[in-house]
């Protein structure tokens, strides 16, 4: 992933999946999980719901965002400890 996005990133592999990450932490969450994303702006076209935490930051649900990539991939999900 391209180096600007570095302290943006907020989660590391081993970590607890958190509820909502900003799109430079969801890539790297979903790459870790075996659906590689190229860059983060590629959740601009995904069908995510989107919030914004003080007019700033775009954040998305994680769990969505992985059944989402699931299903575009036609691979299964399985929620993380099941």
């Amino acid at each position: 992933m391209d180096p600007k996005y570095d302290n943006r990133i907020t989660w590391q592999p081993g970590q607890p999946v958190p509820e909502r990450a900003n799109r430079p932490t969801l890539a790297v969450i979903l790459t870790a999980e075996g659906f590689p994303t190229h860059s983060p702006r590629s959740f601009e076209r995904w069908s995510l719901r989107t919030w914004y935490f003080h007019g700033k930051e775009a954040v998305h649900n994680v769990e969505e965002a992985l059944a989402l990539a699931a299903r575009k991939l036609g691979a299964p999900y399985k929620k993380s400890g099941c």
